[in-house]
């Protein structure tokens, strides 16, 4: 097949496939892709793929991958990959990663990865890691770090991370980071980071913080903050940020943040937010937000957020927000979105959204999208999407979809769609769209957008956007927007 748009090639498929665009290549495939856009490559793949676009590689998969876009590399991956972008790389990964950008390297990862982007590299890590970008390294990571974006450094981390994005720092991190974007510091983390992007600073941090981008700074972070990307700053919060870009703001924060990128301002947050990129405002939270990223606005949001990137809009979210991202907009939302990217959509959202990049449109959502980039559209979604890129559309789907690239449309999907590139159908809908790298769509629906890199999409929803880095996208819906760097996003949504 050549220069061609597959669909899904399922079980016992031989061939070999150079310049498409293809679906899924499911169990048994044998075959040598290049230059083509794969959505899954699922059990029992043995292939060569070059300058491709993968989506899912599941099983027991055993190629060499240059120059592509790798979404998921599951079970017992023995690969050679270089100059691409992996999503995960599961269990009993044995490969020698360069200039790439991975997503997950899960159980028993021993590589070494150099100029790459990963997402997570989960228990018994053992890497030397350089100029590039990670995601989550979960258990016993013991490695040297430099020049990387890191997504996630969980349980036991000894290392030294310069000039490098991480995402999150886990447990017993003890760590110099410099000029670095770090997603999560969590538990006991000593350490002193400088012109970096953090993700997460969770549990007893005490640090100075200064040109960075942070992710989540959780319980008990008594800081000062500027010029930086932040994500989350969870409980007791109590910090002046200037010129970042935060992800999370949890419980009680009381701060004055200007021209940054917030991630999630969660319950009592009452701030002022100007030129920023929000994360999430969870609960509570009474402010006004102007030329900004937002991720997530939980509870209670009452605000006017214009020219800013959004990633969650919770529950009882009202708002009025033009040229802004948006990343999830929950429960009982009304709002007038233009000119934005949304993550999530949930419950009861009532919307009119233009020129945008949406994520998740849950449930209940009744909207008009146009010219967006969407990530997924739930339940009981009635919408007319033209010139968008869509994530997933999930049940009960109902809408016009032109010039998109969808991955997945699984149930009770009635649309008609042209001019596209499928790469996954999962449970419910899940489309992928064009130009983009996609990671993982687990369960319910995950998917990427256009131009970004993702690390990992868990539960729920999780999806990227334009042109960021993401790190973990945990439970619930987890998206990344354009043009920012998130870390973390857990519990309910975070982008």
């Amino acid at each position: 097949m050549l220069h061609c748009q597959l669909g899904d090639i399922y079980q016992a498929v031989r061939c070999k496939i150079q310049h498409c665009q293809g679906g899924d290549i499911y169990q048994a495939v044998r075959c040598k892709i290049q230059h083509c856009q794969l959505g899954d490559i699922y059990q029992a793949v043995r292939c060569k793929i070059q300058h491709c676009q993968l989506g899912d590689i599941y099983q027991a998969v055993r190629c060499k991958i240059q120059h592509c876009q790798l979404g998921d590399i599951y079970q017992a991956v023995r690969c050679k990959i270089q100059h691409c972008q992996l999503g995960d790389i599961y269990q009993a990964v044995r490969c020698k990663i360069q200039h790439c950008q991975l997503g997950d390297i899960y159980q028993a990862v021993r590589c070494k990865i150099q100029h790459c982007q990963l997402g997570d590299i989960y228990q018994a890590v053992r890497c030397k890691i350089q100029h590039c970008q990670l995601g989550d390294i979960y258990q016993a990571v013991r490695c040297k770090i430099q020049h990387c974006q890191l997504g996630d450094i969980y349980q036991a981390v000894r290392c030294k991370i310069q000039h490098c994005q991480l995402g999150d720092i886990y447990q017993a991190v003890r760590c110099k980071i410099q000029h670095c974007q770090l997603g999560d510091i969590y538990q006991a983390v000593r350490c002193k980071i400088q012109h970096c992007q953090l993700g997460d600073i969770y549990q007893a941090v005490r640090c100075k913080i200064q040109h960075c981008q942070l992710g989540d700074i959780y319980q008990a972070v008594r800081c000062k903050i500027q010029h930086c990307q932040l994500g989350d700053i969870y409980q007791a919060v109590r910090c002046k940020i200037q010129h970042c870009q935060l992800g999370d703001i949890y419980q009680a924060v009381r701060c004055k943040i200007q021209h940054c990128q917030l991630g999630d301002i969660y319950q009592a947050v009452r701030c002022k937010i100007q030129h920023c990129q929000l994360g999430d405002i969870y609960q509570a939270v009474r402010c006004k937000i102007q030329h900004c990223q937002l991720g997530d606005i939980y509870q209670a949001v009452r605000c006017k957020i214009q020219h800013c990137q959004l990633g969650d809009i919770y529950q009882a979210v009202r708002c009025k927000i033009q040229h802004c991202q948006l990343g999830d907009i929950y429960q009982a939302v009304r709002c007038k979105i233009q000119h934005c990217q949304l993550g999530d959509i949930y419950q009861a959202v009532r919307c009119k959204i233009q020129h945008c990049q949406l994520g998740d449109i849950y449930q209940a959502v009744r909207c008009k999208i146009q010219h967006c980039q969407l990530g997924d559209i739930y339940q009981a979604v009635r919408c007319k999407i033209q010139h968008c890129q869509l994530g997933d559309i999930y049940q009960a789907v109902r809408c016009k979809i032109q010039h998109c690239q969808l991955g997945d449309i699984y149930q009770a999907v009635r649309c008609k769609i042209q001019h596209c590139q499928l790469g996954d159908i999962y449970q419910a809908v899940r489309c992928k769209i064009q130009h983009c790298q996609l990671g993982d769509i687990y369960q319910a629906v995950r998917c990427k957008i256009q131009h970004c890199q993702l690390g990992d999409i868990y539960q729920a929803v999780r999806c990227k956007i334009q042109h960021c880095h993401l790190g973990d996208i945990y439970q619930a819906v987890r998206c990344k927007i354009q043009h920012c760097q998130l870390g973390d996003i857990y519990q309910a949504v975070r982008c």
